[in-house]
């Protein structure tokens, strides 16, 4: 949020994703995050902002 590169971040916890990684099917918890941003902002700048604000 400090980084301006998005308005609001909505956390969902507890989804849980099943996918195939390395031939074999796996299970998690994951937590879900939607970024809402203004419409000219490029997921690549999104991204950074992400990366480099953790």
């Amino acid at each position: 949020m400090e980084s301006g590169f998005t308005a609001c971040i909505s956390i969902i916890t507890g989804v849980k994703s099943i996918y195939r990684w390395k031939n074999n099917i796996e299970e998690n918890q994951e937590i879900m995050c939607f970024f809402k941003t203004a419409e000219d902002t490029s997921s690549h700048s999104l991204y950074r902002g992400v990366i480099t604000s953790s």
